[in-house]
């Protein structure tokens, strides 16, 4: 993972949201959860039972985890920009 690690710096320095979603039997869960700490408001869900594809081996709680991120974002962003036409 080093091709993400070393970039680190330059994405927490970035002020954007980010969701990091691995299995509890993924190889990447190690740098995902340094990943969370580095990056400030980052978020880390880990699924079980999931490997590296969490997204195929727990369909459903991928997807509720990814649109309820997105769901707490566009709230986040709709509060300073205020309602859309």
């Amino acid at each position: 993972m080093d091709h993400i690690t070393d970039k680190l710096p330059r994405l927490a320095a970035r002020r954007i949201p980010v969701l990091l979603v691995g299995g509890d039997r993924d190889p990447s869960l190690g740098p995902m959860k340094m990943m969370r700490r580095k990056i400030p408001g980052s978020r880390l869900i880990v699924l079980s039972p999931a490997t590296h594809f969490a997204n195929r081996d727990q369909p459903a709680a991928w997807n509720d985890a990814v649109l309820g991120f997105l769901a707490r974002v566009d709230r986040a962003a709709r509060g300073h920009r205020g309602p859309r036409a």
